[in-house]
């Protein structure tokens, strides 16, 4: 027998040896697995409780008070010209050009007339009938909580406490009534357990607030009528409420009264009034525009086409002007819509839109 036989037949068995080795192997790609099974399954928890969260805020009514952030932006451009009156906006940029400006929409030309200080916020704004004054919803600290209600005069820049803002009441959506004497505007009122909505009105003389309807959102004024969004149980706004000179009240119905309604405006000779008809999440996605029904969510920040009602009618149909997301919008007293957008601000005449500012720090308006 050879030496070579010898050794092979006397060198222990390779899987007698190896054995141990692979038990230890098969058991760490064991170990492996189920770690990757426990990853897997811990992404995926992660994953549903995140879509939970999600849906669980998305289900809510969308929110009432504006965002009040300061926006990062580069100044604005002037990128076209509408044949209308001046505008007000509201410039919600980083500190110190948090400003409200006036814009000649014929000249492209802007002037600040005024500046926010450190610590204030904005949460509404509003021109007065004789386009004299603004009527300002407003904080002088954040951390109060609260606004109230501010003039300012276009002429002197004078700005004068009306109201003071408390803690948990807020004040938006400003409108001021026919006469002057006084400003209605959205009134929400957090002192308790839950957020309660009405229509405030707001006496200039003395900054006595009054509740003038109950559960109702965005006052607009046209003539001697009051109308309103109307909230429900939910919170959620389907229809168009009116009062008159006699505190009678009715109701305007947009489409089959399923649509998510925003930002109510009325002109000034009372024959008509326009809604912004908010789309739905699905059919955003889908490029759906008109007459989308309203999916319960939490956030504003989607397209929503512009509906007009005849009063004498009454009768809502959607116009053609493109959808957009709509953040504040006002309406003067020749019918031009003057709206902030997404991208900036827009003005509606003789139903055609022409965007005459480029920036997306444009949060409120006022014409």
């Amino acid at each position: 027998m050879s030496l070579r036989h010898l050794l092979i037949t006397d060198m222990p068995s390779a899987s007698k040896t190896a054995q141990p080795s692979t038990e230890v192997e098969r058991s760490l790609r064991f170990w492996k697995r189920i770690r990757r099974v426990l990853q897997v399954a811990l992404v995926l928890f992660v994953i549903v409780i995140v879509g939970l969260l999600a849906i669980d805020r998305g289900a809510g009514p969308a929110p009432v008070l504006p965002e009040t952030e300061e926006q990062f932006s580069l100044t604005l451009s002037v990128i076209g010209a509408a044949p209308t009156d001046v505008v007000y906006a509201v410039e919600q940029r980083a500190r110190p050009f948090y400003r409200i400006f006036e814009f000649d929409p014929t000249t492209g030309e802007d002037r600040t007339i005024f500046t926010v200080p450190e610590d204030a916020i904005i949460y509404g704004l509003a021109l007065s009938p004789d386009r004299a004054s603004l009527a300002v919803a407003y904080s002088p600290n954040f951390e109060i909580e609260g606004s109230g209600l501010w003039t300012l005069d276009i002429a002197t820049e004078s700005f004068v406490e009306v109201m003071p803002a408390e803690p948990n009441l807020y004040i938006t959506e400003l409108e001021w009534a026919s006469d002057g004497a006084s400003v209605l505007a959205t009134h929400v009122d957090r002192t308790g357990n839950e957020e309660r909505l009405a229509i405030a009105e707001i006496d200039l003389a003395d900054g006595v607030s009054s509740i003038v309807v109950e559960n109702a959102i965005t006052p607009a004024v046209s003539a001697d009528s009051l109308y309103y969004l109307t909230v429900d149980d939910q919170k959620a706004r389907r229809s168009i409420g009116v009062s008159d000179s006699t505190l009678t009240h009715t109701e305007l119905v947009v489409g089959d009264s399923t649509f998510d309604l925003d930002h109510l405006i009325a002109s000034t000779g009372g024959d008509s009034v326009h809604v912004a008809v908010l789309e739905s999440q699905s059919d955003t996605e889908t490029s759906l525009s008109i007459g989308s029904r309203a999916q319960a969510h939490g956030n504003h920040n989607v397209r929503s086409t512009w509906w007009d009602i005849d009063t004498s009618e009454p009768q809502a149909s959607p116009s053609e002007i493109e959808p957009t997301i709509v953040y504040d919008a006002s309406i003067n007293p020749d019918g031009a819509i003057a709206y902030a957008t997404l991208e900036g601000l827009s003005i509606v005449t003789d139903g055609k839109r022409t965007d005459v500012i480029a920036s997306r720090a444009i949060r409120f308006v006022a014409s």
